[in-house]
C-alpha cells in the first residue's frame, strides 16, 4: 500500500453516506489485511460493496487484496469501478496499470500508470 488516504486511512465515500455499518466493515477488512488473511478481507470488502457499491475505499481495498491474491482480472474490475466513481483517482490508475501489465497488456498498463502521475 502507498499510504493513499482512500486505501490506507480515511474512508472516502461517494454519494450518500453508507453509515457506520460500512465503516465497521472497512475496519474489519483492514484488520484482516493486517493479519494477512486476504481471503477474509475479500469477503468483508464484498459484503461492504453490497451495501455501498460506489464506496471508493472498499473498491481500493478490493483491488489491493485481489492483486496480492494474484487475481489480476478482479483487480482490473475493482480499479475500473473505482475510476467510474472518480476518473482521476491516481491509486486506481496505478493498480489498474499494474494489473494490466500482469495480464500481459503492457502497453495499456503503461498508459494507466502514466495517468497515475
Amino acid at each position: 500500500m502507498t499510504g493513499d488516504e482512500s486505501a490506507g486511512g480515511k474512508s472516502e465515500r461517494v454519494g450518500a453516506s453508507p453509515g457506520p455499518a460500512v465503516d465497521a466493515i472497512i475496519q474489519q477488512a483492514r484488520a484482516a489485511i493486517n493479519e494477512h488473511a486476504l481471503g477474509d478481507a475479500r469477503a468483508r470488502i464484498n459484503q461492504g460493496l453490497a451495501l455501498a457499491p460506489d464506496n471508493l475505499t472498499l473498491l481500493d481495498l478490493g483491488g489491493f487484496v485481489c492483486f496480492f491474491l494474484g487475481d489480476y482480472v478482479a483487480t482490473e474490475s475493482y480499479c475500473r469501478r473505482a475510476l467510474a466513481v472518480k476518473p482521476d483517482h491516481a491509486y486506481a490508475c496505478k493498480g489498474l496499470g499494474l494489473a494490466l501489465a500482469r495480464l500481459g497488456r503492457v502497453d495499456e498498463g503503461v498508459q494507466s500508470l502514466e495517468r497515475s502521475i
